[in-house]
């Protein structure tokens, strides 16, 4: 969503920080729920978590549900 803007890495994860604070906003003030799909970066272990997050301070603090997919092999 946020297509290549911000720069630098720093850039980037504040950016990425100021558009989850919009969206909190939007929500808080509209009273509506809003759902983000966040693709998990790629952990060393088997398991996700809400580390697995990119960026994940702000995005993780603002919100009120966070759900975690993942589909295990068989």
């Amino acid at each position: 969503m946020l297509n290549n803007q911000g720069g630098s890495m720093y850039g980037k994860i504040e950016l990425q920080d100021e558009t989850i604070s919009t969206f909190r906003k939007i929500a808080t003030e509209k009273n509506v729920h809003l759902s983000l799909v966040i693709h998990p970066r790629k952990n060393d272990g088997p398991e996700l978590s809400i580390h697995s997050v990119f960026g994940s301070a702000k995005s993780i603090q603002e919100a009120d549900n966070v759900v975690i997919i993942q589909s295990k092999p068989k």
